[in-house]
């Protein structure tokens, strides 16, 4: 089993003050601990923009269990940072005195190393921006301040970083519910930026705990069954109304939202302004929530340029794969090399195909009754990078078909409304050819196994050596006799 280095981050905001603790694969920074406390650094003084000593009170005494819980976890690294209300307040640098005091060693960025690091916590969980070319914005809205950047470029880096001082908290102090003089001055800063309007149909990521409340909303109003905020995506009209209604809604209803927490539910509005105006301003063709900001984006720049390459769905899928496989852990290569004949898909369903092939025995160390909804289940909940819900969904319907359960759209664990019935009817025939590969046994090791599948003429085809006749049991037979049948064939084993 590996044992992978834990990588504690103390995110010290404008609105939260926050631990979090990663384990998983380098490549994809799963949380085992998050806690956090609303703090309102952000709300400084009107008159001095000072940190008022309520707020800075509330920050140590959360930073002082912190440093508790930090001790009895013992990571391997300790990052504390202080962002705008820290960076733009007069005591600011006594308030990080305080914290030394602590035990910490608090570092202050600037806003333009936040937008920086914000950008990529966004390419860290949405590899498709480089790999796809995407023209990308990535927004990261906190309580003090707003990040801007532009994603991928010629190098898939992070460029044209900006802090602008629009924040949520910050917004209200300035404007309070003054709504009509809140959108003209964000306005104003974008026009700044000429930029923004010359990106063409870009997609926007959007982070940062306010916007996320915001898709919350979203997800409610369209009774989203997939309740995974990262990858969610809103057209920009949606985005465009759900802000509208945000506004102008009564808090109260906000607040009753499912994962919308009441205490954010007062800066919504501004949020929502600031949204909705960076969106007519821009024009993406889509919005997509990143669940990866700063805080990612920090242990995103520390990787060495192999690991940062690496497709985060391969990495979490082969962590998953040595915990539940039980034994010798396939080779994903051995699996494709068998099937990829009869599979004529797009790179992004081949990727998917690949990952399946990689978990293919994910069900070993599962009750044999409840391997199938297990491994389903485990595809829906498990934290990946890098998918949409659309590819989270063909994804499990690939691995519930490969350990023989039933496919219907009723089905208890898999959101089955999210995908059409040609995705459903592909999932279904990877899952049935990865059943086939595992009950010949050797396609799970050996690119040479010794078996080979083709289509001929209306027909599927087993060729089969005679060195490996007899792996070709009962099981196998009707695996290989199932998947013709989905592939609306005749199936014929050729020795």
């Amino acid at each position: 089993m590996p044992h992978w280095p834990r990588r504690a981050v103390v995110d010290i905001g404008s609105n939260s003050v926050r631990l979090v603790i990663f384990s998983g694969p380098p490549r994809v920074p799963v949380t085992i601990t998050n806690e956090k406390a609303l703090c309102g650094l952000g709300d400084r003084d009107p008159e001095t923009g000072e940190l008022r000593e309520e707020a800075m009170q509330r920050a140590l005494s959360t930073l002082r269990r912190f440093r508790a819980v930090i001790e009895t976890e013992e990571p391997e690294t300790l990052d504390v940072f202080a962002t705008a209300a820290v960076r733009d307040a007069p005591n600011g640098h006594g308030f990080l005195n305080e914290i030394r005091d602590i035990g910490f060693e608090p570092r202050l960025i600037s806003g333009e190393k936040e937008a920086r690091l914000a950008g990529l916590g966004i390419l860290c969980s949405a590899p498709e921006i480089k790999r796809e070319k995407i023209a990308a914005i990535g927004g990261d809205l906190g309580g003090g301040s707003l990040e801007l950047s532009l994603l991928g470029g010629p190098r898939g880096d992070v460029t044209n970083m900006v802090s602008l001082p629009i924040g949520s908290l910050s917004m209200q102090a300035r404007f309070g519910t003054d709504r009509k003089a809140a959108a003209k001055a964000v306005e104003a800063y974008f026009d700044e930026l000429p930029w923004l309007r010359e990106v063409p149909t870009p997609q926007l990521y959007i982070v940062g705990g306010s916007w996320r409340a915001i898709a919350r909303v979203a997800m409610h109003q369209g009774e989203h069954p997939v309740p995974i905020l990262d990858h969610y995506t809103m057209s920009a009209e949606q985005t465009v109304e759900v802000c509208q209604f945000v506004e102008t809604a009564d808090p109260e209803a906000i607040g009753s939202i499912s994962g919308v927490q009441k205490k954010r539910v007062p800066v919504l509005p501004m949020a929502a302004i600031v949204l909705r105006k960076l969106v007519e301003v821009s024009r993406p063709n889509k919005v997509v929530v990143s669940a990866c900001g700063v805080r990612e984006g920090l242990l995103f720049d520390r990787l060495p340029a192999r690991l940062r390459a690496e497709e985060p769905l391969f990495a979490l899928a082969e962590d998953i794969a040595e915990r539940l496989s039980g034994g010798r852990t396939p080779h994903a290569d051995a699996v494709c090399r068998l099937v990829d004949p009869i599979f004529d898909e797009t790179p992004a369903m081949r990727r998917l195909r690949t990952a399946a092939a990689i978990m293919v025995r994910m069900g070993n160390m599962t009750h044999p009754d409840r391997r199938a909804v297990h491994a389903a289940a485990t595809i829906m909940a498990a934290p990946f990078l890098g998918i949409d819900h659309i590819e989270r969904t063909i994804l499990a319907v690939m691995v519930k078909a490969r350990f023989n359960g039933s496919i219907n759209k009723d089905d208890p664990v898999i959101p089955m409304a999210v995908i059409d019935d040609e995705q459903q009817e592909y999932a279904v025939r990877v899952g049935y050819a990865h059943r086939l590969a595992s009950s010949l046994r050797t396609p799970l090791y050996d690119e040479e196994s010794g078996f080979e599948l083709e289509l001929d003429d209306g027909e599927l085809l087993l060729k089969v050596e005679p060195r490996v006749a007899d792996f070709v049991a009962e099981a196998a037979v009707k695996d290989f006799h199932r998947l013709a049948s989905a592939m609306k064939l005749e199936g014929r084993i050729v020795s």
